[in-house]
């Protein structure tokens, strides 16, 4: 392959990433999500993509661009620290770097049942000790917008968000060992915790997410991601993207 034909592939690439949703730096697809339509009793496995959205370099300021492997990370709504693992808090005393913070790896399997979605899943390369939710995002059409980096343009079409599993968020807490956690739940259908519904099964929505959100003050919120609404305190740290029209 020739220096054009690669140039070609490299652009092939970033188009390809950027009209799923999927963050490009460098040229370094730093995810990737398998998604489609599933009937009564088969199943969908999906891979982790690990979301810049909402961090940043702690030095850059807004609009904040993709952070570099090396640069040390902040929430983008709060500006908090995101810590290691190895305290407890906000000091920042030992910070994440985007390169260890988008090396989380895992994947969720769904299978719709009668009345909701059994959903199962595995993640590796998490915060360790770190408190994690999983949440449902919904998106109608055109669904997440993964070409810019101002959230509100990014998630202009979100049309539901609640806690996975039970409504009043006791069921949504990742079971967290070291760097990695799981979690085996069924998802009812019905009314979302904070807005919206899904009225028949997670993987018959257009565009749904599942979004691993770490707490950075280690407190849940029950059906709520934090307790205020300002998204202070908690990072988005990997989704599964998957739906009819992904």
């Amino acid at each position: 392959m020739d220096r054009e034909q690669q140039q070609d592939l490299s652009a092939m690439t970033r188009r390809t990433a950027l009209r799923t949703g999927l963050a490009v730096s460098g040229g370094l697809v730093l995810g990737s999500s398998m998604g489609g339509t599933v009937g009564a009793n088969s199943g969908l496995t999906v891979r982790a993509v690990p979301i810049s959205l909402f961090v940043r370099a702690a030095d850059d300021g807004e609009p904040s661009p993709v952070p570099d492997p090396q640069d040390l990370l902040v929430n983008r709504a709060g500006s908090n620290p995101i810590d290691d693992g190895t305290t407890v808090g906000l000091d920042g005393s030992h910070q994440l770097t985007w390169g260890a913070f988008r090396a989380i790896q895992g994947k969720a399997r769904l299978v719709e049942k009668a009345g909701g979605t059994k959903v199962n899943i595995k993640l590796s390369g998490l915060i360790p000790g770190g408190v994690y939710t999983v949440w449902v995002v919904k998106f109608a059409p055109p669904g997440f917008d993964g070409t810019t980096r101002d959230i509100a343009t990014a998630l202009a079409s979100v049309s539901g968000l609640g806690s996975l599993g039970a409504n009043d968020g006791s069921e949504n807490t990742l079971n967290v060992s070291g760097s990695s956690g799981r979690l085996s739940v069924f998802h009812p259908n019905g009314a979302l915790s904070v807005f919206g519904d899904v009225p028949d099964g997670l993987t018959n929505e257009y565009e749904t997410h599942l979004v691993a959100a770490v707490h950075l003050d280690g407190q849940t919120y029950g059906p709520f991601p934090d307790g205020d609404g300002s998204g202070a305190t908690i990072a988005e740290h990997a989704a599964f993207i998957f739906g009819t029209g992904v």
